[in-house]
């Protein structure tokens, strides 16, 4: 199970959730609850979940995945199989954050019922709020993969790109060894 509850002091993104336990509770975030959400999120956005008792990381979606003004997911529930409670229990209250780009959210939705966990339920968000809990640094650089000074670590292109120029294939007639 993975633990994170980011903080400003700490800006980890949270990574989406893969793990499925084969119980869960349906979120639904409506177009009102969406059109909500911050103006300059990117489509490879995504809302996570988590459970207020332990932090515990219990389900995410991505923002391109809105089907008709709509965004549902799941978030997932105790199998009570296991002794191990790594996902979210009964009546356990959750919490949701927004990772767009190099920003975490922390996002506060209202719910037509109350916000905890009920195995095989639905649980429809009817308003909004956010607040902007962290941005991970910027780091300049050339993110061009073809350049000579590409910057994996980079985040920003700052226009110092060098591309090499004429042919650097050896079997081409116009090959150039210095290119």
């Amino acid at each position: 199970a993975m633990s994170f509850k980011a903080n400003s002091q700490d800006c980890t993104l949270p990574p989406p959730y893969i793990d499925n336990t084969g119980i869960n509770m349906t979120i639904v975030l409506t177009p009102g609850v969406i059109n909500e959400f911050p103006s300059n999120i990117i489509d490879d956005s995504y809302i996570v979940a988590y459970g207020e008792t332990n932090g515990i990381y219990v389900g995410s979606w991505f923002m391109n995945d809105v089907q008709n003004g709509t965004l549902a997911f799941p978030v997932w529930g105790d199998d009570e199989a296991s002794s191990d409670i790594n996902v979210l229990v009964s009546g356990e209250l959750i919490n949701f954050q927004l990772v767009s780009d190099t920003s975490l959210y922390d996002l506060d939705l209202a719910f037509a019922g109350p916000n905890a966990y009920v195995s095989n339920s639905i649980l429809p968000a009817i308003s909004a709020s956010y607040s902007l809990n962290c941005n991970l640094p910027q780091t300049p650089g050339c993110t061009d993969p073809l350049a000579i000074d590409f910057n994996p670590a980079a985040t920003v292109d700052d226009g110092s790109c060098i591309l090499s120029e004429g042919c650097t294939n050896p079997s081409a007639l116009n090959y150039d060894p210095d290119a």
